[in-house]
């Protein structure tokens, strides 16, 4: 049974149809991958990350990944019962603690890589080389776009509008 969802364009608040069906359309992406592919990785990232960079603090993963200390800690502490890393306290600063990988960890990261890739191959195998480079373009224009804050789209947006009257 194949899952098909409905992204037709109905008019909704003053909002352009194709707009919303576009919104649909990438939220059923995201559900996708999340769900059905499970690319909810967050140990996996960790461990490929400190495979990749070598021995790194918590605090530096922290910031790397962009995670709240109690979150990282609590991920941290399964990884470690699971024989994926070792955690040692710093010598320069007893507060912090450096993560190195365990063989099973190593093991792991290369594991999670390949997954990853073969991943990468199948999900944007309907598309040509061309379609990926087109696609690659536009999310990256969206990605730049979306970063931005509201009000900095907004005043943008209003100054076009000022420079066309």
């Amino acid at each position: 049974m194949t899952e098909e969802k409905n992204l037709s364009p109905q008019p909704e608040n003053g909002i352009q149809p194709k707009s919303l069906d576009l919104m649909r359309g990438m939220r059923w992406c995201s559900h996708l991958l999340y769900h059905r592919y499970n690319l909810n990785f967050s140990r996996n990232k960790i461990l490929y990350l400190i495979y990749r960079r070598g021995p790194m603090t918590q605090k530096a993963l922290m910031d790397e990944l962009r995670i709240q200390a109690g979150s990282l800690s609590e991920m941290l502490g399964k990884m470690e019962q699971l024989g994926y890393i070792e955690r040692t306290r710093c010598e320069h600063d007893k507060r912090n603690c450096m993560l190195t990988l365990t063989e099973s960890g190593r093991e792991q990261a290369l594991q999670f890589e390949k997954e990853r890739r073969d991943m990468a191959e199948f999900l944007f195998e309907p598309l040509s080389e061309t379609e990926k480079d087109l696609l690659h373009g536009m999310l990256e224009k969206l990605i730049e776009h979306w970063s931005q804050r509201p009000e900095e789209t907004a005043s943008g947006e209003k100054e076009k509008e000022n420079a066309n009257s």
